[in-house]
């Protein structure tokens, strides 16, 4: 019980109810830091609410709603029950589907120019900008590969040349 004391890891069950999210994801829903929010995630895995999941360098998080034994099901649809009405809670909705709309989308700065890359590139940094600014800054013995850094296109400077 003691884990459900506090609204924010009542908001937090609430998010995790149905779906996992990062950290980052709830500090930007619930607008609290990520620190705030990764202290209340640890009371609720200790409690065994909430199960947590690596996937690359981010844990995912999602509540273990069909995974509680019963007495714990029974106080979290009671608590449930007492969310409904909280405006707090509404707020958190609108932002959590926001996130997720921008997820789906892609959203990001280089997912949107992706395909004007090489343009904006050479209108920002010119034609060798960035082979001699990396090559003044190596060891000349180096060989270096650019592997997944901008467009890929054989024409780039960048992903055609080796420092």
């Amino acid at each position: 019980m003691g884990a459900l004391s506090d609204p924010a890891r009542l908001r937090l069950l609430a998010l995790l109810s149905g779906r996992e999210l990062s950290v980052s994801d709830l500090a930007e829903i619930l607008q609290l830091p990520q620190s705030t929010v990764s202290r209340h995630l640890r009371v609720l895995v200790d409690g065994s609410w909430v199960a947590a999941r690596g996937e690359g360098t981010a844990n995912l998080y999602r509540m273990l709603d069909g995974d509680l034994p019963e007495p714990s099901r029974r106080l979290w649809e009671i608590a449930r029950a007492e969310l409904a009405g909280w405006p707090a809670l509404a707020q958190d909705r609108v932002r959590l589907e926001r996130r997720l709309e921008r997820r789906r989308n892609g959203g990001g700065f280089f997912a949107g120019v992706a395909g004007e890359w090489d343009r904006l590139r050479r209108e920002l940094y010119g034609e060798r900008f960035t082979d001699e600014a990396l090559r003044a800054l190596l060891p000349s013995p180096w060989t270096v590969a650019d592997l997944a850094c901008g467009s890929g296109s054989a024409r780039s400077p960048s992903c055609s040349r080796r420092a």
